[in-house]
Parts: structure tokens; sequence; C-alpha cells
């Protein structure tokens, strides 16, 4: 839950709607473990990446359908955030 829903929104993100080339062209950066041209943020959210990972392009990463995941990346980011739950498995 984000506590001050106006101020998270006013931070540095990347937002990735669908599984556009931007979206597979970041995540195979990620994957190869090159920096981000989208450093720095605070926070990106978009799908869920599924396959490609031993492919050779990034032609090959597809997205889980209607699996999204967000990365808060810095800890004022993190100030917004509350912790509703842990589950334990």
């Amino acid at each position: 839950m984000i506590e001050d829903v106006y101020k998270w929104e006013e931070l540095n993100c990347k937002v990735f709607d669908d599984e556009k080339v931007e979206w597979k062209q970041f995540v195979w950066n990620m994957r190869q473990g090159n920096d981000s041209p989208l450093q720095p943020k605070d926070w990106i959210y978009g799908p869920v990446a599924d396959g490609g990972l031993l492919s050779e392009n990034y032609w090959d990463i597809k997205a889980y359908n209607n699996k999204n995941q967000l990365a808060v990346l810095t800890s004022e980011a993190a100030q917004y955030l509350q912790l509703l739950e842990v589950i334990q498995c």
C-alpha cells in the first residue's frame, strides 16, 4: 500500500505498460548485466518476463499474461510504502 500516492507519483519512475520493444530491450540488458539506460530511477513497474534467458537476442523475451512487478530502487521510494502483511512459506 502506498501511503502518499501523490508524492509516490512525483518520484523518478518508469512504467512499462506492455510487452513492447523498449521493455524487451530493458529486460535483456538487465539480464546481461548491462547498466540500465533508465538509471537512476526510484521505481520501475512492468510485466514479469518469461523465457529468453538463454537466447541470443531480446526478441525471444515474453511477458507472463496478467502478471506485473514493481522494483523499488531507492530508500526514498521505499519510505512511501507500507507493509501490510508478511507471508511465510
